[in-house]
């Protein structure tokens, strides 16, 4: 559903490869980077361009089924334990109308929710 996931995605796995030359003797990492190259040829050829590097700021563009586009900006801020773990704010384009339609979906779950109670 996210469009331009392409650069989305490049720019999530330069901040991992970030992440991981700060964790490099962790196993986790090289466990987890192993299945996924193995299990994705497209993470293996991302991989491989060891690109490092990653757009915080980056915004998401979503094709919802049936909202449509929702335009995200994307604040990152970190958790101060020392964990390398960041709190993600997305907050919907007020001009373009995803305020609206992102309101519509968030209703729409809550009347399903309260229907199955």
């Amino acid at each position: 559903m996210f469009v331009g996931w392409e650069d989305l995605a490049g720019s999530l796995l330069g901040h991992f490869r970030a992440m991981y030359t700060r964790h490099i003797k962790d196993p986790w990492y090289a466990e987890f980077i192993k299945e996924m190259t193995e299990g994705s040829a497209e993470f293996a050829a991302m991989w491989e361009n060891y690109e490092v590097g990653c757009k915080s700021q980056h915004p998401r563009v979503i094709a919802h089924p049936r909202a449509g586009l929702l335009n995200l900006s994307t604040q990152l801020f970190p958790v101060h334990d020392s964990s390398c773990q960041f709190l993600s704010v997305f907050t919907p384009d007020l001009q373009d109308g995803s305020a609206g339609r992102l309101a519509l979906l968030a209703e729409e779950s809550l009347s399903k929710q309260t229907a199955t109670v």
